[in-house]
C-alpha cells in the first residue's frame, strides 16, 4: 500500500486487510507522507506488517514507490491494495483461488464505483475495463516484474509483464470499490467514463442523459444482490470510521 497523508482513509483500507478470509497474509506499507500511520496497524501482528517511512523526494513516483514494495513484499503472491479503495473480506480468496492451469495474474473485469459528491453518492455503479481493472491486480511474485517511473497508470504499464495467456479473468465486481473523494490520482472524469467505455454502454448513456434525462437509468447502476450488500457494507464501514457522516 503505497501512501502518504492519507490516515483517515488508509484506516478503512487498513481494516480491509483485517477483515480479509485469506489467513496467510501481510501488508506492506510504503509511506512518504508526514503523518504516522503507526496508530493504524495495532490490531496487526508484527509478522504481519512492513510499515516502511521513506523520504519525499521529487523522482519518487508511484511506480517507483510500488516498486519499493515489490521489493519489501515477502508472499509468493501480491495484491495492489491502494490507500484509497475498499475491499470485500473474500477479495484475495476468490482472486487467488482463481490462479491455475498455468495463469499467474487475476483481475477483476470490473468493479464497483462509487463519487463522493453529492448528485452522485447515492448512486453506485459497476465499471468495467479490457481485459481487467489494472488495480485489482493479483500476481505471483516475479523479480523482473517491474512498474514503470510513472506518476499514474503505472498500473496498467504493469500488465505487459505478463502475457495475455497469463491473466485470469472474473466478473466480481463486489470483490473491490473504487471510491472518488476528491483528491484521487486521476480526476472524476477518470471514473464517469467507466459508465460509457464501450460502444453499447457509450449509446444507453447517451439516450439515458440526453433523451430520457435519467442516466441513473443506465444499466450499470443496476446492481445485484452481491455487489448492493457490497455496496451497503463500504458505507457502513466509512461511516464507522468517519469518513462519511
Amino acid at each position: 500500500m503505497v501512501t502518504a497523508n492519507r490516515a483517515a482513509l488508509a484506516a478503512r483500507a487498513v481494516n480491509c486487510f483485517l477483515s480479509q478470509t485469506w489467513g496467510n497474509r501481510e501488508l506492506v506499507v510504503i509511506d512518504d507522507g508526514a503523518e504516522d500511520y503507526t496508530p493504524l496497524f495495532v490490531a496487526i501482528p508484527p509478522g504481519r506488517i512492513t510499515y516502511r517511512k521513506v523520504e519525499k523526494l521529487p523522482h519518487n513516483t508511484l511506480g517507483t514507490l510500488r516498486n519499493l514494495s515489490l521489493d519489501v513484499a515477502k508472499g509468493d503472491l501480491i495484491a495492489q491494495w491502494d490507500d484509497d479503495d475498499w475491499y470485500h473480506p473474500d477479495r484475495l480468496t476468490v482472486q487467488a483461488a482463481a490462479l491455475g492451469l498455468g495463469r499467474d495474474v487475476c483481475l477483476l473485469g470490473g468493479t464497483l464505483m462509487h463519487l463522493d459528491s453529492p448528485e452522485w453518492f447515492d448512486h453506485p455503479y459497476v465499471g468495467t475495463l479490457n481485459p481487467g481493472v489494472p488495480g485489482t491486480i493479483l500476481h505471483r511474485a516475479r523479480s523482473d516484474a517491474r512498474y514503470p517511473d510513472e506518476r499514474r497508470g503505472e498500473d496498467t504499464v504493469f500488465l505487459d509483464n505478463w502475457p495475455r495467456d497469463a491473466l485470469s479473468i472474473i466478473d466480481a465486481p463486489h470483490l473491490f470499490l473504487r471510491a472518488f473523494h476528491g483528491s484521487n490520482t486521476w480526476e472524476r472524469q477518470h471514473f464517469t467514463r467507466r459508465i460509457r467505455n464501450t460502444p453499447a454502454s457509450g449509446i444507453e448513456y447517451f439516450l439515458r442523459r440526453y433523451l430520457l434525462r435519467n442516466v441513473y437509468g443506465h444499466s450499470r447502476f443496476r446492481l445485484g444482490p452481491d455487489t448492493r450488500a457490497a455496496f451497503a457494507q463500504y458505507l457502513a464501514d466509512s461511516r464507522r470510521l468517519g469518513i462519511f457522516a
